[in-house]
């Protein structure tokens, strides 16, 4: 019983870390996003039915 516990925080504590983690590296980059976008080109609505 007491192992479960310890191994249910155990994986609380490591997703909040990870949580964290994305969330600090996502504002960090937030007044100073990466130039450029990684799609090429945007798709017209009334092409969509061409590629799906």
């Amino acid at each position: 019983m007491e192992i479960e516990i310890e191994m249910n925080f155990f994986w609380i504590a490591l997703a909040l870390f990870f949580l964290g983690y994305f969330i600090n590296d996502g504002l960090r980059n937030f007044k100073n996003p990466k130039k450029g976008s990684k799609y090429q080109y945007f798709i017209n609505e009334r092409d969509l039915h061409l590629l799906f």
